[in-house]
């Protein structure tokens, strides 16, 4: 794979937040779903599937709450 020689400007960004944006939605409704499913018909929790669901979510709060500190963080150094 090439590296590319230059940085994506605002409407690639976007596009690529977006696109990125509708896949983990896609993964973690199609891990829900089936979760659901597989319980209601084996009454049995599938344990890899919900450990991804799980971690998935898990990483998404935590980055989250740590990139927001880390963002305010450093608008209260610039006043």
């Amino acid at each position: 794979m090439q590296k590319r020689k230059w940085k994506a400007d605002e409407m690639e960004m976007a596009i690529n937040f977006k696109s990125i944006r509708v896949a983990y939605i896609f993964s973690i409704v199609t891990l829900l779903g089936y979760c659901i499913y597989s319980f209601a018909i084996q009454k049995e929790l599938p344990f890899v599937p919900f450990i991804v669901l799980s971690g998935q979510l898990f990483l998404f709060y935590f980055s989250k709450i740590y990139l927001t500190r880390k963002m305010a963080r450093g608008n209260k150094d610039e006043e």
